[in-house]
């Protein structure tokens, strides 16, 4: 058995292959091959590639795809492309093959972007015509179709002679030539976090210059480490038994996590959460990744960029920007050029890696921010009068209590670090008193047991992997302690019932897809135990009713829209019924009041503005109805203290909060 694999591109393709005596030519032919299992069988996988050989090439330095190897047709590429000399030369390369070769599954690995990202006005339509055309001739030499000729892209690599548009362009092609299915393409390696310094522009030795045009051997070891990855999958169908592939059922760790969710949670912050590919975490963040390298949002209003990372659990990354995350904006991670230069200059390391190493991603086209903030359910009255307090902390600092008379103390005693997170708050024992959890970046689940505003136990529970999130807590069996709603990264719920920090039974639910999210926990029937709202991805709104750790019914709702996100789930008219809390985009504020499943009424409340946002609700006038606490961009902390969907007055904390601090509520 004979596997090819062609190289395409310009320098850096040479490079890539040449660097340090050949050493990635030989690497990818050899790691290809151990994850195929090919080392001890005979079988062999074959390089195809050629540098700057005009008549029969594969890659030659200084070249454009569009304007080099292919032209638009009477200059309008929508009436197709004509080959210039450099197509023809692989066209000749991949003719010269022995017929029996020819015959062999054959992937192109494809890096060629950097001197089309320099073009402006380049489109992804335009340049995935290109591709087309090129897989067609290819393919039509080859004798062979989609299926057994795979493209595989190196997405845009930073080029410091490209343009931001001209780099998404290209980003947003491979994209969706990735999406089609009937073309057989995929993302075989990103390379935004390179140094690109192998160019000595100082004449020194001794220093270097990262950004450069091209990469140098390590960026390129690196490269070549993770497209090995993609093209053995790409040749899964031939693994042989017991090889890397074979055991993992040939899907291996080759993607790298994708943001799927980001959620507004603060006026400068997001909670983001990825899908693992093959992974079970992240690895810890390097400096220049924990100061949010390569994270930004932007839209009409305006642009933000990242100034803080941090690990809130195994899927969930918490984003602190520069400024306000404008509504209308959408999240990017190496967007344009998009090199993750750190305060050095260098790149390397500097990603947000999963535990398999491979970088962090979201969609070329960015991914929409949803407003509103959801934050962690149950009261929050650590000193046993009645009324929520708040609970803040700043990041990977200690925990302090700020109570509703002004009072503030420090919870716990000294900072616990940037490896744990507080992600939610919960009366775990019936005492009354508001439990911390704690999530560890290695999915630990720990428990602070509080009783007047002091830690009193700390507890380690069972560790179920940083890729199991807790998705919200509530009293699901109605014996006065609250539970734990978990989520798998397949979509898998399971609901943990406790007896203080003792997990007395663990049930799993009905999955029902990654396409929902859970908004969060209320009681909607007034029966005592928690039920759980869902969330589609297009805006869809249901309710399981749960009778203990099972589904007793499930409803829909109306559906609201994309544009409305759940801010709160709490009774606003003490009716012992769960309300539905709601911010639009523009800043709208409406409720829901609910009986049951059923929508009793729905009110608009006052627009503030998009200087504020909701942080979390809770009973800070001791009425037994839920109030709505408000954060302002220059850190104001604001109550309104409602009464149903009427506001009937405000009290502020009288102190400034830095935007980057966590504010947590009941």
């Amino acid at each position: 058995m004979n596997l090819n694999i062609v190289v395409r591109g310009q320098s850096n393709a040479i490079f890539l292959m040449e660097l340090n005596g050949w050493a990635g030519a030989g690497a990818l032919t050899q790691e290809v091959s151990r994850l195929l299992g090919f080392n001890t069988t005979g079988d062999t996988v074959s390089l195809i590639y050629d540098p700057h050989n005009t008549g029969r090439g594969t890659a030659f330095g200084a070249t454009s795809l569009i304007g080099d190897w292919l032209e638009p047709r009477n200059g309008d590429w929508r009436q197709g492309w004509v080959n210039d000399s450099l197509e023809w030369a692989i066209l000749n390369r991949l003719n010269d093959l022995p017929a029996s070769q020819k015959d062999d599954p054959t992937a192109i690995f494809w890096l060629h972007s950097e001197y089309d990202s320099s073009r402006s006005n380049l489109t992804a339509e335009e340049w995935a015509s290109a591709v087309r055309h090129d897989a067609q001739q290819v393919r039509q030499i080859l004798g062979q179709g989609a299926g057994t000729t795979p493209y595989l892209f190196a997405s845009a690599m930073p080029y410091n002679g490209g343009s931001d548009t001209g780099h998404q362009a290209i980003r947003r092609g491979m994209e969706q030539l990735a999406a089609d299915g009937s073309f057989n393409g995929h993302i075989a390696v990103r390379m935004q976090d390179i140094d690109a310094d192998l160019d000595n522009y100082d004449g020194n030795p001794f220093t270097s210059e990262f950004g450069g045009g091209h990469i140098d051997e390590v960026d390129a070891a690196q490269t070549v480490a993770r497209a090995a990855r993609s093209i053995a999958e790409a040749f899964a169908a031939y693994a042989r038994p017991g090889s890397p592939v074979a055991l993992a059922g040939g899907n291996l760790a080759d993607e790298g996590p994708q943001v799927f969710v980001a959620q507004k949670v603060g006026p400068n912050q997001l909670r983001v959460d990825v899908r693992h590919d093959q992974a079970s975490g992240f690895l810890a963040l390097d400096a220049d990744a924990a100061a949010g390298v390569g994270w930004s949002v932007r839209g009409p209003s305006g642009t933000v960029n990242g100034r803080g990372a941090q690990i809130l659990d195994g899927d969930t990354l918490l984003l602190t920007f520069s400024g306000e995350v404008p509504a209308d904006g959408r999240l990017y991670y190496g967007y344009g050029y998009g090199r993750l230069a750190g305060a050095g200059g260098d790149g390397r390391g500097n990603a947000v890696y999963d535990n398999q190493g491979l970088p962090i991603w979201v969609r070329a086209d960015g991914l929409a921010v949803a407003q509103g903030a959801s934050g962690p359910a149950g009261g929050s009255d650590f000193n046993g009068d009645g009324t929520s307090d708040l609970l803040f902390r700043a990041p990977g600092g200690a925990v302090e209590i700020l109570t509703t008379n002004g009072g503030r103390s420090v919870l716990g005693g000294a900072s616990a670090g940037t490896y744990w997170a507080v992600v939610d708050l919960a009366d775990l024992n019936a005492d009354g008193s508001p439990d911390l959890l704690w999530r560890g970046q290695g999915g630990e689940v720990v428990v602070w047991g509080t009783s007047g505003g002091a830690v009193t136990s700390a507890a380690e529970l069972f560790n179920p992997g940083p890729s199991w999130r807790i998705a919200g807590t509530g009293d699901f069996n109605g014996d006065g302690r609250d539970d734990i709603v978990w989520r798998g990264p397949a979509g898998e719920v399971f609901v943990w019932t406790m007896n203080g920090p003792a997990i007395t039974s663990g049930v799993e639910l009905f999955n029902p897809g990654n396409y929902w999210l859970i908004a969060g926990t209320g009681d909607f029937n007034d029966d005592g135990r928690a039920d759980i709202l869902w969330r589609g991805q297009g805006g869809e709104v249901a309710v399981w009713t749960m009778n203990g750790p099972a589904i007793a019914a499930a409803a829909f709702l109306v559906n609201p829209g994309a544009y409305w996100n759940v801010a709160g789930i709490a009774d606003f008219n003490a009716d012992g019924v769960s309300d539905l809390l709601w911010r639009g985009q523009g800043g709208e504020v409406a409720m829901w009041i609910m009986n049951g499943a059923s929508i009793a009424s729905a009110s608009f409340l006052t627009n503030p503005g998009g200087y504020w946002n909701i942080a979390g609700t809770g009973d800070f006038n001791s009425d037994d109805r839920a109030d709505i606490v408000w954060r302002g961009q220059g850190g104001e902390v604001v109550v309104w203290e409602m009464n149903g969907a009427s506001l009937t007055g405000s009290q502020g904390f009288g102190l400034l909060l830095p935007t980057d601090w966590q504010i947590l509520t009941g």
